[in-house]
């Protein structure tokens, strides 16, 4: 049986922890407190019978792509298509999602895995060098998935709230709105700052694009001294805007989020100020259709599932966003121009006034 629920997912914790350690060497170390994280943003399921933990798998990304992080099955059980379950069940939910590619990173020296990902239709995109410990080489497999449509929000999902405006297209390069943290790591010397560097020399790059809202340039205003002579600010006015939108839909939007991400506040006295900024961030990112918010808030990277299932907007982090881009070594693939029949020839036009 699949297990989804974070509660029976926590009940059966210890079997997880004691599963992924003893596929440490095959799979890397997964650290009891990694697990937790995975499951409060449900993207760890397990497969059970009883109460026996047959195998599990943790997953992260993105619109339009995903990421398999683990697969693990208990020895007993293997080759009985455990595995096979959990991924296509995977498989299946992003396809409903509209996601339009997962990949997975595999050793080159587990040939059992290998042949494990190829049977499911995974093609090898391109290789890359793993840790120095072991010194293996990694190749990346890439599954194209059957989605409907090239639109983020099939016809298939039960987002219940209507939006109103175009779905985000697959098409082009993904579009992911920023939080204030995310700028700030940027642009001062702090313990995110690689990474949040990584993601605008992307954008940069032209592989995704980014954007702030008007609550992110408000934000700022609220907590800067000097207006004129702050050259964070001054840099943030000129980061690229999301659209405007309706003041009223923002804000009916903006409480239905925080309602999602705190459902058990009773009283708006309850969240604070800093919360409601966040949820209009939120909301003037879903209304803009971005494939996702980008941030390092607890409670709305626990909010995720719900966020993404009820209003059609995803919330990740720095370190799950970069795990999705192409490596800084890899570029894609360049298209010459081919034409064929044509021959070059020296055309003289003739010039008014002047002889040959």
């Amino acid at each position: 049986m699949l297990v989804k629920s974070q509660t029976e997912l926590l009940g059966l914790l210890p079997q997880i922890v004691e599963l992924a350690d003893s596929e440490k060497t095959a799979l890397s170390f997964w650290p009891e407190n990694q697990l937790r994280e995975a499951i409060a943003r449900e993207r760890l399921w397990a497969f059970v019978d009883g109460q026996r933990l047959q195998g599990c798998l943790v997953y992260s990304g993105v619109f339009p792509h995903a990421k398999g992080q683990l697969v693990a099955v208990a020895p007993s059980v293997r080759k009985q298509g455990v595995a096979t379950t959990l991924l296509r069940s995977l498989i299946s939910e992003l396809e409903r999602l509209g996601f339009m590619s997962i990949k997975a990173e595999i050793a080159s020296d587990l040939q059992a895995a290998l042949a494990f990902y190829k049977s499911l239709g995974f093609e090898e995109s391109h290789r890359r060098s793993g840790g120095k410990s072991r010194n293996r080489k990694i190749i990346v497999h890439v599954l194209e998935l059957d989605t409907d449509t090239l639109f983020s929000v099939p016809n298939g999902r039960n987002v219940d709230f209507d939006l109103g405006l175009k779905r985000r297209s697959a098409s082009e390069a993904p579009f992911y709105a920023i939080d204030l943290n995310v700028y700030l790591d940027l642009v001062k010397d702090r313990e995110h700052s690689e990474n949040a560097g990584r993601i605008f020399w992307a954008a940069l790059d032209h592989q995704i694009r980014l954007a702030v809202a008007t609550e992110f340039v408000a934000e700022l205003l609220r907590n800067t001294t000097n207006h004129r002579r702050d050259p964070v600010l001054k840099l943030a006015m000129r980061l690229p805007k999301i659209p405007s939108t309706d003041p009223l839909e923002l804000e009916a939007l903006s409480m239905r989020i925080l309602g999602l991400v705190f459902p058990r506040r009773q009283s708006a006295s309850e969240i604070t100020p800093q919360s409601k900024s966040d949820a209009r961030h939120l909301a003037h990112a879903a209304l803009a259709r971005a494939s996702a918010f980008v941030t390092r808030d607890g409670a709305l990277l626990a909010a995720r599932h719900r966020l993404v299932t009820t209003i059609g907007i995803d919330v990740i982090d720095l370190k799950e966003l970069i795990d999705l881009l192409p490596p800084e070594n890899v570029k894609p693939m360049k298209r010459d121009s081919i034409g064929e029949g044509c021959a070059v020839r020296h055309i003289c036009f003739p010039i008014k006034g002047v002889s040959d």
